[in-house]
């Protein structure tokens, strides 16, 4: 009984066009440059091979320049885990490394960019300097990845009742040694080459 879809003498042709299908399916991978951004210092992931072309079958990925600054993982599948350093925020943070993907018929490589952005810093509003452990000391957050800062509260008439150029979020409400009393204060605090914040903050005892 003869083939109604395809006839005997097709066979032939067929079989030669599916063959130089595959062939043509399988080739050197091709990696493009990635460019990673990061906005804290916790860690990251990124499947690098998202926007690299690469054909059927088996395939080696491999670091071939890692960071100078921070450490960087990256496992069979191309999911690379990159761990950040403590950076300037005042200063731009750029890292490179490179990765390379192999398969049986040649190799290729490409540039991973990483790019430090920061958030800005964040200041508490208020505090009570009572010696219970719980929110005794004014909080700002982020401040120490700027470098250099100053940092300048005032009373309601102007005074300045503290300054810093290097605040570690250790002041308890105390000026000269001495506890101010509860109220409404106001400060000023310059970080990074042109960033200024300015506000209020309540004291209580």
């Amino acid at each position: 009984m003869k083939n109604k879809l395809f006839p005997t003498c097709l066979f032939p042709v067929l079989i030669a066009a599916l063959f130089a299908g595959r062939l043509s399916a399988q080739s050197a991978p091709q990696a493009v440059d990635d460019t990673l951004y990061i906005f804290q210092l916790d860690p990251v992931t990124y499947y690098v091979l998202e926007n690299d072309t690469l054909s059927d079958g088996s395939h080696e990925i491999f670091l071939v320049e890692g960071p100078l600054t921070g450490a960087a993982d990256l496992d069979t599948e191309g999911l690379l885990t990159y761990y950040p350093p403590e950076f300037d925020c005042s200063k731009p943070f750029i890292e490179d490394m490179s990765y390379g993907v192999c398969n049986a018929l040649g190799c290729d490589t490409a540039r991973i960019l990483v790019k430090g952005l920061c958030e800005g810093i964040r200041v508490y509003n208020g505090f009570s300097p009572n010696e219970d452990g719980v929110n005794d000391f004014f909080r700002i957050d982020g401040l120490h990845r700027y470098g250099a800062h100053k940092i300048w509260v005032f009373n309601r008439w102007g005074e300045v009742v503290y300054y810093s150029t290097e605040y570690k979020n250790d002041w308890d409400g105390a000026w000269r040694n001495h506890p101010l009393p509860e109220g409404t204060y106001y400060y000023l605090i310059e970080y990074g080459p042109e960033e200024h914040r300015t506000g209020y903050l309540q004291l209580e005892r």
